[in-house]
């Protein structure tokens, strides 16, 4: 409709019927033309001011009475007219009949006559001056501006709006005029009843952009609404929220609906949801103001399903929202946020920046990468027996993997693996229960290994890995001695063997002259004893592996005693490899494998019913085959693990367990952060 705020402009001097002669040069019989149709015009709006309507095809006749004047000398001049002349008259007429009543009866007499200009004559006035068009104001404009000034500024409206409530046509003309005392009745309504309360609730943010200087009230009274008792005037007061989203107000709104999250109530929840999406598409940046001060100052559980949101809502952004600005923006506030988060905060904002186009360019991985070196505290000794550390270390470790190529090094984690992890495997504390924290690091670092850069202390480290190696392949019995003969042979631990033998295999290729010239010619033979031992028990675990799986195929495989097998198989293969690597003269590291936690591809599982081969035959077929291309994500996980121990010929026997994660009811180890409860603070 557009604001009556400002005065009505001047087009030019307002001349009367009777001066038209000054104005134009026309013949006298044209002028008393144009003044008998102008006065035909005019009889017709008294008319309707006055309660009478229009007869049969009158509109049509008034509607080709306004076209032709507009062609003539007095077109210049009709809007001056209509509000100089004709309203002036009809509205005077109005003003009168409510001033008959007293201050009793006037307040209703206002509004009976307001519902007769609303709904009959300003109609009326609209469709008889329909022609008149292109004007700064429109005939609607002129009409309800002249009831303002004319009607409602006339009478005592101080008086008559001393109550606490009102009659519904005056709450809409009071709105509709614009009238900046009626937009305060309208705010003092959250403090009524139910009805004042649902109708401030829609007219409030209706009419906020047209008084600029009760805006802070206005945003309060809603967030009075926003919090009433009743749902169904909390959830229409977020509704309309994002309509005091402009401008200024617009952080302050993303930061009242951040607060609101935390409701319980499942379809508010919803609301607030849609709000701040929609906010957000109106200006993303500010919106993410509201938001990161919450999550950096707000209570828990607002920091929580904020930093969710932002997890769940941002990749659902169109791309002209989420710009390189916003982005940025965002990097910026997260590395705030991550100076003092929890476990499950880090994961889920590290999902969120890794979800951002701008990170996904070599550089942004290694921006990445470095954040969470920062998190992982790599500049210090690990205390094993803090299960805090021990927590954090795999949970960084766990965000860097799929961040690592052959561009983004992994070379400082697989470092710190080296120097400070692996003397301590067997003392570090599990932060889960259930979960083999051994076996764990063990497969992080073999994950890693492939994408490790240069190394400083590279045979140091080398070193380390192939002693820890050392520990998990026994030596063969002495029984064949005949003396000190074993009651029990060595127990083989495939996953962990697996793990170790690949890392040594990756780093050993940056020093492949390690096992002929940076250890004893006793430890290399001692090396192969074990290697060959080792090689041993794989063939019998591998042929008795491949007779279980004979001709299972499809949803054979699938079956949870299968499933285990297939991965206790590439487990085996995959040493197999490496072992034959190893055993070449001089070592050899060209072999590819797949670990065996890694998802199962079409071709190998299919090939595992198959005819069963031999030992030689499966390493070789691992040594040259090519990896498929489409290679699963490096992040991705095979929940499967053949137990630790020497191979048994009851194969069905296996557990397995799950590979872990950060668990909730631990308390805070990212930092510790506390309760930071404030109530309200909007």
């Amino acid at each position: 409709m557009g604001s009556f705020r400002k005065p009505r402009p001047r087009f030019m001097s307002s001349p009367v019927l009777s001066d038209l002669a000054r104005f134009h040069a026309s013949s006298p019989a044209m002028q008393l033309s144009n003044a008998s149709v102008w006065n035909s015009v005019q009889t017709a709006v008294i008319k309707v001011f006055q309660g009478g309507g229009l007869q049969a095809n009158e509109l049509y006749t008034l509607n080709e009475s306004i076209r032709w004047l507009l062609r003539t000398e007095l077109g210049s001049f009709i809007t001056e007219y209509f509000q100089d002349q004709l309203l002036n008259k009809g509205l005077t007429h109005i003003l009168e009949k409510i001033q008959l009543h007293n201050d009793e009866t006037r307040l209703q007499a206002l509004s009976e006559m307001w519902v007769r200009f609303f709904t009959d004559i300003l109609p009326t006035l609209q469709a008889i001056f329909y022609p008149v068009q292109g004007q700064e104001l429109t005939v609607r404009q002129m009409a309800l501006l002249g009831f303002r000034n004319m009607v409602l500024l006339k009478l005592p409206v101080d008086n008559m709006f001393q109550g606490s409530s009102f009659p519904p046509p005056i709450t809409q003309m009071l709105l509709i005029l614009q009238h900046k005392d009626a937009y305060q009745v309208i705010l003092d309504g959250v403090k009524g009843g139910p009805k004042e309360k649902r109708l401030a609730a829609q007219f409030i943010p209706k009419f906020f952009s047209s008084f600029p200087e009760l805006a802070d009230a206005a945003i309060n009274a809603q967030l009075d609404l926003c919090e009433d008792e009743d749902v169904s005037i909390r959830r229409q007061a977020i509704k309309e929220l994002p309509r005091f989203a402009s401008g200024e107000n617009l952080p302050r709104v993303a930061d009242i609906l951040t607060q609101l999250l935390q409701t319980d109530d499942s379809a508010e929840f919803n609301q607030v949801n849609t709000a701040l999406i929609s906010i957000f598409k109106i200006d993303a940046k500010g919106t993410m103001g509201g938001l990161f001060s919450q999550i950096l100052q707000g209570e828990d559980i607002v920091r929580e399903r904020a930093i969710k949101f932002l997890c769940t809502k941002l990749k659902m952004m169109p791309d002209d929202t989420m710009t390189k600005e916003v982005e940025d923006y965002i990097f910026i506030e997260t590395k705030k946020v991550l100076e003092d988060v929890t476990g499950e905060e880090f994961v889920l904002l590290m999902r969120i920046l890794s979800g951002l186009k701008s990170m996904q360019t070599v550089s942004g991985r290694q921006q990445l990468v470095e954040l969470v070196v920062e998190q992982a505290f790599l500049e210090q000794a690990l205390n094993p027996t803090d299960a805090d550390s021990v927590d954090r270390l795999l949970q960084c470790t766990r965000q860097a993997l799929p961040l690592f190529s052959k561009n983004v090094h992994s070379t400082r984690f697989v470092t710190y693996f080296c120097e400070f992890v692996l003397p301590n495997l067997s003392l570090l504390t599990s932060p889960v229960a259930e979960l083999d924290i051994q076996l764990e690091v063990l497969k992080l670092l073999a994950e890693m290994s492939p994408y490790c850069g240069d190394m400083d202390k590279l045979e140091v480290n080398l070193n380390m890995l192939f002693e820890k190696l050392l520990e998990f392949m026994p030596l063969p019995p002495e029984e064949e001695n005949g003396e000190n003969a074993a009651n029990e042979e060595p127990k083989l631990q495939f996953s962990y063997v697996e793990c170790l033998l690949f890392s040594f295999h990756q780093l050993g290729k940056k020093l492949p002259d390690f096992l002929i010239d940076k250890i004893s010619a006793e430890k290399l033979k001692d090396f192969k004893i074990r290697l060959q031992y080792f090689a041993r028990g794989l063939q019998v675990y591998i042929r008795q592996l491949r007779v279980a799986l004979q001709g299972k195929t499809g949803d054979a495989l699938k079956t949870e005693e299968n499933k285990i097998k297939v991965v206790a198989l590439k487990i085996t293969n995959n040493i197999n490899v490496l072992i034959k690597d190893l055993f070449h003269n001089p070592p050899s590291y060209k072999s590819t494998v797949t670990l065996s936690w890694k998802p199962v591809q079409k071709a190998e599982a299919a090939a595992i019913g198959q005819k069963r081969q031999s030992g030689e035959d499966i390493g070789a077929t691992a040594t040259t085959k090519k990896l498929p291309t489409n290679l699963p994500r490096r992040d991705a996980r095979q929940i499967y693990n053949p137990p630790s121990g020497k191979y048994s010929a009851s194969i069905g026997n296996f557990s397995y367990e799950q590979r872990g994660g950060f668990r909730g009811g631990r308390g805070r180890g990212f930092g510790g952060r506390g309760n930071r409860s404030r109530g309200r603070i909007y």
